[in-house]
This record gives C-alpha cells, sequence and structure tokens, in this order.
C-alpha cells in the first residue's frame, strides 16, 4: 500500500481525467480514502454515484445494484426523494410527505427511519446521506450524482454568460449535455413528485441554451447558435423560445419547408405536454413566409 498525502488527490484528478492508468490511479485513491477535489467530476472512483438524469441507476464502490428488486425499491425511493428536493438540506418531513403521504407522526418517522437504515445497508455505510436535525444531506466527499453536476455545470454556465465570457458559457452548456442521459427520473415519469424538477431542469438548461444563443447570433455565428437551438429542442421539444428563434432564421434564409416542420413539430409537442397551442407571436413569424 502507497500511503499518499491529500494533496495528491489533485494530481491523481488530472490522471483520471486524462485516463492515465485509471485501474492502479483508482486503486490509489481507494486505499488512501482521498476525497475528490472536484465534487463534479464524473470519472472519480466513488464510492456511491447515481444517474439520476434518464433511467435510474446507482453503483456502490463502481459496481452496479440492481434497483428492480421488490426489497430495494422504497430505499431506492428515498433516494430519489433526496435528490429531487435537491441533495442537501432536505426535511425528513418532505421526504415523508412525499414517500408516505397516508402516514401521520410516529408512523411517518418509523417508515422514514426503517427505510434510510435499509438503504444505508443497501449502500454499506452511513456517511453518504447524512441526518443531522431532521434534515438530510447527500455527503460530496463520497457520492457523486448527474442532476447535481449538471445544475452546478448550469449554474457555471449562468456566471460566465453574465461575465461576457461566451466561450467559457459554451463549454459548460456542453458539459451539461454530455450530463444529460434524458429526462430526470424518466422511468418514474408517472410518479407526481417528480414532474415539477424534470420540467424545472429542462426548463433552466433550455433557458440558458437559448440565452448563449442570442449571443451568438449578436455576433453572426449563425451556424453555431442554430446548432445550440437544435440541441436543445432534442432535451425539450415544446421549448416555444428556442423553436421561435430558429423559425426567425429559417424565415431570413427563405426556408420554407424546414419552418413548417419545426411549427408543426411544436404544435403537437405543446398539445401533448401542456394541451396549448403556440402562442400568437409563435405563429406571426411562420405567417410572416406568406406575406412576402
Amino acid at each position: 500500500t502507497v500511503n499518499l498525502p491529500e494533496s495528491s488527490a489533485r494530481l491523481l484528478a488530472l490522471a483520471m481525467k486524462e485516463g492515465i492508468e485509471t485501474a492502479f490511479t483508482s486503486e490509489l485513491i481507494r486505499s488512501n480514502s482521498l476525497a475528490c477535489p472536484d465534487p463534479e467530476m464524473e470519472n472519480w472512483p466513488w464510492q456511491v454515484k447515481v444517474r439520476a438524469l434518464g433511467p435510474f441507476e446507482v453503483w456502490k464502490d463502481g459496481e452496479k445494484i440492481q434497483s428492480a428488486r421488490k426489497a430495494r425499491q422504497k430505499p431506492f425511493e428515498l433516494l430519489k426523494a433526496v435528490i429531487t428536493l435537491g441533495c442537501r438540506n432536505v426535511s425528513e418531513r418532505a421526504v415523508a410527505d412525499m414517500l408516505w403521504p397516508e402516514a401521520e407522526g410516529d408512523a411517518a418517522h418509523s417508515a422514514f427511519a426503517t427505510t434510510l437504515h435499509r438503504l444505508r445497508q443497501l449502500l454499506g455505510f452511513e456517511g453518504f446521506l447524512e441526518l443531522k436535525n431532521g434534515k438530510l444531506a447527500l455527503d460530496s466527499r463520497c457520492c457523486w450524482v448527474d442532476a447535481w453536476a449538471f445544475e452546478a455545470a448550469l449554474k457555471r454556465a449562468e456566471a460566465s454568460l453574465k461575465a461576457g465570457a461566451v466561450q467559457k458559457a459554451l463549454g459548460e452548456i456542453d458539459a451539461a449535455f454530455g450530463l444529460y442521459g434524458g429526462d430526470f427520473l424518466s422511468s418514474d415519469a408517472e410518479t407526481p413528485w417528480t414532474v415539477q424538477a424534470r420540467d424545472k431542469l429542462k426548463e433552466r438548461f433550455c433557458r440558458v441554451i437559448l440565452a448563449a444563443s442570442e449571443v451568438l447570433l449578436a455576433s453572426g455565428k449563425t451556424a453555431q447558435a442554430v446548432e445550440y437551438l437544435s440541441s436543445g429542442l432534442t432535451v425539450d421539444p415544446s421549448a416555444e423560445g428556442l423553436c421561435q428563434r430558429l423559425l426567425e432564421i429559417n424565415v431570413r434564409s427563405g426556408r420554407r419547408a424546414e419552418a413548417l416542420a419545426l411549427y408543426q413539430k411544436l404544435k403537437e409537442s405543446m398539445a401533448q405536454k401542456h394541451g396549448l397551442e403556440p402562442a400568437p407571436a409563435t405563429k406571426a413569424i411562420i405567417e410572416s413566409f406568406f406575406r412576402k
């Protein structure tokens, strides 16, 4: 065993990012219990790793845990609830209300305590999910969550756009696309308490993409803006703001067929998701084709 100081973590993180001797590097990290210097870094040998963007998946020390077994469903529901509520400073009561809405008082607390114990047993240690003064928190020193890293990338992109650092913002948006494996908890699409969190993440992502695209368009980088706007619509086909910008670009370029197809797809997506029609401003963009 090689004993390493904590200061070695940054060097080992760089080795992991560059793909240098990853098996050996991972073993060094694990054997020395080194904390990751970057809590959003994906390719670190995390004790617990969770994917919530797309189908829900959990790994313990690099091994995927099968979540389909009935005995594991409630503990994993608790973990999903904590992630849905933000991973940190999550109240026990809020989780209990989500998972045991019919239970009250001692019954709700008992169900919560039992399920938390089972989840900790399943993942092998208590530390990854702390409970203090009725508040739950995932420990970023040993646990990585894709939704957590995704939101952090969006936050950095927003800050970069505000500071006028467009290329840095685009790099963070690219990182967010790399993390976005699908809708938040897509395998729980029918669970009511996941819907708001799912829509909120998509709306924030599309808002950042639109803001970056506006800057690109203003600087004459139309092709790059189109690329980001189109990619944004793969995340949320009903994102009307993104669609409006693409429609305007198509109108200016005289691409009538593309514009009509884009508008029809938006119309279908909005009807399916919201039961709504495109806004008058969106319809006006299409109608401008026929006034020429």
